[in-house]
This record gives C-alpha cells, sequence and structure tokens, in this order.
C-alpha cells in the first residue's frame, strides 16, 4: 500500500514516466514485493520440560510465532524439541518418534503414540502434550493412547495416559 501512495505521489512530480517505472519493483517473486506492516504470524505457546536435576516447577512453557497453528502442528513443533534460543530445555519422547490427533470432538483431543512407549521418569511426554493442546480453545480435554489404542482412562470427560508412561 505504501508503495502505491509513494508512487501516486512521484506521479504528479516533474518526473519522467521512464523514471517512474524504473522504480517500481518486479511482479516476479515474493522477495521482490513489499514487505507488508501486518505480521501474520501469532503468538502460539508450547511446554518442554527443565533439563537435569529439576525437582518443582520443572515445565516451562516457550512462546513462539507461527502462521498456520494447529493441534497437530502444536504436537509436530513439541518433537522437533527446543530451539537453540531455548536452552535449558528438553523435549522428553518416552520412546515415542511422534503423536497424532486422531478425533477432536466436544473438546476432547485424542492422540496416540506412535512407534513406541515407556522408559520415562515422573516426568513424560503426557506433560508437554496436554498443556500444549489445551492451549486451544476447542480443547478442555485431552486422552492419550499408546502404540496400541490403550489408555488408563476411559472417561470420556477426563485426561487420561497410557500405562506404558507410568513410572
Amino acid at each position: 500500500m505504501w508503495l502505491f501512495l509513494t508512487l501516486a505521489c512521484q506521479s504528479t512530480s516533474n518526473s519522467p514516466k521512464s523514471e517512474l517505472n524504473s522504480e517500481v519493483p518486479s511482479q516476479g517473486s515474493a522477495e521482490d514485493a513489499p514487505k507488508s506492516a501486518v505480521d501474520p504470524a501469532q503468538d502460539v505457546r508450547l511446554y518442554f520440560a527443565k533439563s537435569g536435576d529439576c525437582v518443582n516447577d520443572c515445565i516451562q512453557q516457550v512462546n513462539r510465532k507461527a502462521v498456520i497453528w494447529t493441534p497437530q502442528s502444536a504436537l509436530d513443533a513439541l518433537y522437533n524439541g527446543p530451539l537453540d534460543s531455548e536452552s535449558g530445555l528438553q523435549f522428553i519422547a518416552c520412546q515415542s518418534t511422534s503423536a497424532t490427533i486422531q478425533s477432536i470432538e466436544d473438546g476432547v483431543a485424542k492422540v496416540q503414540l506412535n512407534e513406541a512407549c515407556g522408559g520415562c521418569g515422573t516426568q513424560t511426554v503426557a506433560d508437554l502434550i496436554e498443556p500444549t493442546l489445551l492451549e486451544f480453545d476447542a480443547i478442555s480435554v485431552v486422552q492419550i493412547y499408546d502404540p496400541q489404542g490403550h489408555t488408563q482412562l476411559d472417561d470420556p470427560k477426563k485426561s487420561s495416559r497410557p500405562g506404558c508412561l507410568e513410572p
């Protein structure tokens, strides 16, 4: 928009049209187009574990920017782990390689861990998945299933995790 206004103002000056046209960026690529003053990215939150010997309050909220943010993209971002700038944090996979949203209905998100599950201590991947997904307005309950499709609690109104995540 600012380019248009600048060009409109210049067209009323005594400059020849050939000079004006030489200042107009080509329409060939997005790199040549003027940058928008509005940032389309939104602020989003993920949760990671504090490293090492943490004993109290061991989950840390991390703020990031994302253009597209869905429950599945949030899980994918978790499994990609903390950024270099988020030092002192870690992702606890509990032997799972990823997690997949199976469904979201009536505020209940059903999430399946992929490949394997186990080997965690008192903190687990569920402690990171649950608060991350609860950031979405459409989700109020998170039920996590092991790779075989089992969880410990079959109550649709309560969050649950599979037995393989017990210490």
